[in-house]
């Protein structure tokens, strides 16, 4: 009989996964580089508006494109630390699946108990504290070359 390296597995198993959430937390979110310019002659920056372009004028929002980070990845990052936690990681996979095939769904959630109602949440590629979630063709790119699903 082979020996066998469950128990050790069970042990390390939280451990590791909580090292994947946090690797996941921290690079997924950084899909390009940054650019925004130090200049320390002026208070003003100009910025491109193909550098701007996207889902939302915010200023965080825009704040962190130009920093080569993605406001959307950083929330479906938050999403699948969630699941890992919440022992769900083997739904992961078919989500990132769907999501890189550029499926838009409709999105809603139940309202009440036990009753049939929903309510509407939107469309989008993911839904994540009530609200429904798109991402762009760059950060779709970005995660299939993340996941290595190319």
């Amino acid at each position: 009989m082979e020996a066998c390296n469950d128990i050790d597995f069970l042990d390390n198993y939280w451990s590791e996964a909580k090292k994947v959430a946090d690797r996941i937390s921290s690079e997924l979110p950084k899909y390009k580089e940054s650019r925004l310019i130090e200049n320390k002659s002026s208070l003003m920056t100009i910025v491109k508006f193909s550098d701007i372009s996207g889902q939302s004028w915010s200023v965080p929002h825009i704040l962190a494109r130009m920093n080569g980070e993605s406001k959307i990845l950083t929330i479906l990052a938050d999403k699948i630390n969630h699941m890992i936690y919440k022992g769900r990681a083997n739904d992961i996979k078919p989500m990132i699946t769907k999501i890189c095939t550029g499926r838009v769904k409709s999105l809603s959630k139940g309202v009440g108990g036990f009753t049939s109602q929903k309510e509407f949440l939107g469309r989008g590629h993911f839904r994540w504290n009530d609200t429904a979630h798109i991402l762009d063709t760059e950060e779709i790119e970005h995660l299939k070359k993340y996941f290595k699903l190319n």
